[in-house]
């Protein structure tokens, strides 16, 4: 009978080791990906930051290089050689 308890034991402290454990990485991967959510939350603003258009103002955080209609963005077509995209 004293076999039958010991190895109770053992497997007790087993299970316990592995739930400490993956409760631990658990926890480590909820703080990374708590540090990674915050990175995300700084606004990039691009160049519409500076128009007045109220429509151009909502997508200046946009993760898009806008131009607004203008020199600059003929330019820049030209010099890529690519078509304009009319939003």
């Amino acid at each position: 009978m004293r076999g039958r308890g010991k190895d109770l034991s053992v497997r007790v402290l087993i299970a316990l080791s592995a739930a400490s454990f993956g409760l631990t990485v658990l926890t480590m991967c909820g703080e990374s990906m708590a540090q990674d959510s915050n990175l995300s939350t700084d606004k990039v603003y691009n160049r519409l930051q500076f128009e007045k258009s109220p429509y151009l103002l909502q997508h200046a955080a946009n993760p898009v290089d806008w131009y607004p209609w203008g020199p600059e963005a003929f330019e820049k077509a030209r010099k890529e050689n690519r078509p304009i995209f009319l939003s």
